[in-house]
């Protein structure tokens, strides 16, 4: 299952919500500070292969070779995850990115903001 949004920015604007570029520029999500981010529900079984093939996306830079038309930290690679840094997901995803070659930095968001 997945769900489109934007996440790991501040809070929505006065009014709450979040939105993609417009003419007004009201609540804009880059503004913001806001990534896209696609919410998935991966079965606990399956999160240390969903990790190391992340992870198998990016090159040895750190980049992703299919985004290179989309620039701007609007389009910056986002990993949200249950219990957050201090959960067992942060430590298979942190293993995950070792066993890659990857550096992995994180930083701290809100659950709820992925899910607009």
């Amino acid at each position: 299952t997945a769900r489109a949004g934007y996440a790991g920015g501040k809070a929505g604007m006065l009014d709450g919500k979040v939105c993609y570029h417009n003419a007004a520029n009201l609540s804009d999500y880059g503004s913001l500070g806001h990534g896209e981010v696609v919410r998935l529900k991966i079965p606990p079984s399956s999160f240390v292969e969903f990790a190391k093939e992340y992870f198998n996306l990016f090159d040895k830079k750190g980049d992703r070779p299919d985004q290179f038309g989309d620039r701007g930290s609007e389009y910056r690679n986002l990993v949200g995850i249950p219990g957050g840094v201090k959960s067992e997901y942060a430590k298979q995803l942190v293993q995950a990115s070792i066993q890659s070659g990857d550096k992995l930095d994180f930083s701290k968001g809100r659950v709820r903001e992925a899910a607009r």
